[in-house]
């Protein structure tokens, strides 16, 4: 049993734990069930669960959240076009490239995948 100022009370029945936390206008909080005892606190746990969740917020706040950007481009999208929608793109880390249907298969579309690559290879080093 430990009170609410973190000192040890000893081994005690549960009613008398109970007793004592009601005096004090307490609440009686399990902490390790499966100890042998039990080991148990006397605290406010309303102000324990407040204080859990603003340090919960304030954590949240300091993480750094990832933002994910995508543009997609076709076959028939002329130089301009691509740095327009690459202009955003100057901040990221990785950039993904995913070709499918014509741009993937067709013979005439293997020069426009080409040029979209070499785009970004040239313009994103800078």
């Amino acid at each position: 049993m430990i009170d609410d100022e973190g000192n040890q009370l000893g081994i005690m029945a549960p009613f008398e734990a109970l007793k004592i936390a009601r005096e004090r206008t307490l609440d009686l909080v399990e902490v390790s069930p499966t100890a042998q005892p039990p080991v148990c606190r006397i605290m406010d746990y309303g102000k324990y669960l407040y204080e859990q969740e603003k340090r919960e917020r304030a954590a949240k706040k300091n993480q750094h959240q990832i933002v994910v950007k995508e543009v997609k481009f076709r076959i028939n999208v002329d130089d301009h076009d691509y740095d327009t929608m690459a202009a955003p793109l100057r901040v990221l880390g990785p950039i993904f490239g995913r070709f499918t249907g014509t741009a993937y298969h067709e013979p005439s579309a293997v020069d426009a995948r080409r040029r979209i690559l070499a785009f970004f290879g040239e313009h994103l080093r800078s």
